[in-house]
């Protein structure tokens, strides 16, 4: 009797990859991944992309050009468009593209393999400080008035956004409509 073939991808896998088996998992070939929005990425630090493992219409998210760093320095945040899966140019959005704001991890932190390849370090050289995770979770940020207020931008980006979230809240806040009745 023919065995179903394993996944190649397997998420439980690569999750359970932890320390040295995350490096040798990293050192054979096998790209980090992390998970935005229920979705899962590859990490590709000499592209500077984030890759959706099973979407091949879009080249993902670019985290060099598409993304900010925080003001620690630790972290990088972009607008996510959950429709195309891709980073999303707040002067381009419509009312359908459903919008988030998320948080991830720094390349250095997302693959700290590559980076030092890339820099021509010893593969090892920032493991002591930067451990090798082969599986993340993105953070997602709400997009909230006050979040748009405190960030500020361009007018027109920013009013996309705040129409975009207008529209959300009254979607949410849509009740059903009172029935009139006979009064008592």
């Amino acid at each position: 009797m023919r065995q179903p073939s394993r996944k190649i991808f397997d998420p439980e896998r690569y999750k359970a990859a932890t320390g040295e088996d995350a490096v040798a998992g990293r050192l054979s070939g096998r790209l980090p991944m992390i998970e935005i929005d229920k979705h899962l990425f590859f990490v590709e630090i000499r592209l500077g992309l984030l890759r959706p493992m099973d979407i091949f219409s879009t080249m993902g998210i670019n985290i060099e050009t598409g993304s900010v760093e925080t003001n620690d320095g630790r972290h990088r945040l972009f607008f996510y468009n959950r429709n195309s899966f891709e980073d999303a140019d707040l002067d381009m959005v419509s009312p359908k593209d459903r919008i988030a704001l998320v948080r991830i991890p720094r390349p250095l932190d997302l693959d700290p393999i590559m980076t030092a390849q890339l820099q021509g370090y010893p593969d090892r050289h920032y493991l002591e400080e930067h451990p090798m995770v082969m599986y993340r979770v993105a953070e997602m940020i709400p997009i909230t008035p006050e979040l748009v207020r405190k960030v500020g931008g361009s007018e027109k980006l920013w009013d996309n956004v705040e129409r975009i979230f207008k529209e959300e809240m009254k979607k949410q806040q849509k009740l059903p409509p009172k029935k009139k009745g006979k009064g008592l």
